[in-house]
């Protein structure tokens, strides 16, 4: 059961605010957000728990109970751990804005050293458009198989979905780690200022792990090495994957991406074939498209139904060719 997110670009912004200008070095600003997502960790799986006993206690569910398998014969209510499979699970939203984030103050900050941390931060506040642009379009991030990005992105996610290890909650085997917005990525970004992955403020945030901002443009091999430079074993919770390609889009070359995919680790792949004109034609005339259907974020949804954000948001994805 999807239990509760944190959203890692917001803990990422309270950190940059706080601890970049007097930190001497990327290793020590990114131990410190690290520590600060822990405490996160430790305050939500806490929560988690104490819901858990609320819903035994207080909200029972008599037909899921019925429904699922070994409730009846555990004698026990669904949230009272009669299920057979009793796992919480806990998505890690903004994964790659927080992986092309870091990788952005690492060189801009600390390596090539073309900002001052108190430069960088006035480029943020102040939703500095030429600024963003450069960072939207540094060749070092997510998307593009490059190997500097790939180990930090290896790195990076793997601690994250570590901290949720050893950890148990009140009622269950565990926490599973994951990646799934679903279509909260317009309202987690809404609290949100400008980021160092290039994304303007008050934006939507990464809709899975995939690359953003249009980034995986060296094509679809190189998309799909990056994602599985991700520690996707320790996030069997469902690490998302929106994968787009065109509707003229050869089938025996997909079908060979889709086994490449699983065959170097990928869990899942949620595919929309849909071509940019037809997105674009829809957007305009909704009332011609009532059966189009794409994929949000774990879920499908008619397009028209979508609000405004959000198709907006689908419209900007790269579409395999």
């Amino acid at each position: 059961m999807l239990d509760a997110g944190i959203n890692l670009l917001l803990v990422l912004e309270k950190v940059l605010y706080e601890k970049l200008a007097i930190t001497d070095s990327f290793e020590e600003f990114y131990d410190t957000y690290i520590k600060e997502v822990s405490l996160v960790v430790d305050t939500v799986t806490t929560e988690i728990s104490n819901s858990q006993i609320n819903r035994a206690n207080y909200n029972p569910v008599p037909m899921r109970t019925l429904l699922v398998d070994d409730c009846i014969e555990n004698a026990k209510e669904y949230y009272n751990g009669g299920a057979r499979y009793k796992w919480s699970i806990v998505s890690f939203a903004g994964l790659v804005n927080a992986i092309d984030s870091l990788l952005v103050v690492r060189d801009f900050v600390f390596k090539k050293k073309w900002y001052t941390a108190e430069q960088f931060l006035e480029k943020l506040r102040t939703n500095d458009e030429a600024f963003l642009k450069t960072a939207r379009e540094y060749e070092v991030s997510h998307g593009k198989d490059n190997d500097s990005a790939n180990a930090f992105a290896k790195k990076f996610s793997s601690e994250i979905f570590s901290l949720l290890d050893n950890k148990k909650p009140a009622i269950g085997d565990g926490f599973l780690g994951a990646s799934i917005l679903f279509n909260n990525q317009v309202s987690a970004g809404q609290k949100i200022g400008a980021t160092p992955d290039g994304r303007t403020a008050y934006s939507p945030i990464a809709d899975s792990i995939a690359a953003i901002f249009q980034k995986d443009t060296e094509g679809p091999l190189a998309l799909l090495r990056s994602v599985t430079s991700l520690d996707l074993a320790h996030a069997i919770g469902t690490p998302v994957l929106n994968f787009n390609v065109q509707p003229d889009y050869d089938f025996e070359v997909f079908k060979s991406l889709v086994k490449g995919y699983i065959s170097q680790g990928g869990i899942q792949m949620q595919c929309t074939c849909i071509s940019k004109q037809m997105l674009l034609d829809a957007y305009k005339n909704p009332a011609l498209y009532k059966n189009l259907v794409v994929r949000v974020a774990g879920y499908s949804e008619y397009f028209y139904r979508l609000s405004d954000e959000l198709k907006r948001a689908i419209i900007a994805r790269t579409i395999q060719e």
